[in-house]
């Protein structure tokens, strides 16, 4: 019986492990954007999703709202505190609450961009586009990273594929248990 629970142990611990590498890989790919939103979500209401655009990309960050200020930390952990004059700035990203924030000059901007920071997103949306789409520089970092990602993908299916073997062992050991079990009645 021991034998039985060692194995229902290994399939508890490979299964956990398999959920646990899958949300922490979707945090690092969304920029960590999966775990602030459930923050978010699970406040009820207390916080908002702050969305901080700047030169780079853009990161998430938890904010708060109180009497019309904004208040949120930044990535050097430094608070700010920006002025809320209407509610169209509020938009849904992933279904919470948020606000896009322009970093370099602290300002809140509407979900298309425009309004707050003097800045016409519409106008642009060609430069910011052909600016996404330009050839990257290649060099040895993005080179290791790749090779790493293509790595951890390999030892992802050899996971997947033990996972699967562990099953199929567990459902074999249970329909041997019932025949034993039957065969003593």
């Amino acid at each position: 019986m021991s034998d039985i629970l060692y194995q229902v142990g290994i399939q508890i611990t490979a299964y956990l492990t398999v959920i646990i590498l899958t949300f922490l890989g979707m945090n690092w790919v969304t920029n960590g954007f999966t775990f602030t939103s459930l923050r978010v979500k699970l406040s009820r209401g207390r916080f908002i999703l702050v969305s901080v655009r700047n030169v780079a990309g853009s990161y998430y960050r938890v904010g708060k709202m109180s009497f019309g200020f904004l208040s949120y930390k930044d990535l050097d952990k430094m608070t700010h505190r920006i002025t809320i004059d209407d509610s169209t700035f509020i938009d849904h990203i992933g279904g919470t609450k948020s606000i896009i924030v322009d970093e370099k000059t602290d300002k809140v901007c509407k979900p298309n961009l425009e309004g707050g920071t003097g800045f016409d997103g519409v106008k642009f949306e060609n430069l910011y586009i052909r600016a996404l789409m330009a050839p990257e520089l290649q060099d040895k970092i993005i080179k290791i990273i790749l090779i790493a990602a293509i790595i951890a993908a390999g030892a992802g299916v050899l996971g997947l594929i033990l996972i699967y073997r562990q099953g199929v062992v567990l459902t074999e050991l249970l329909s041997l248990a019932k025949v034993a079990a039957g065969a003593t009645i």
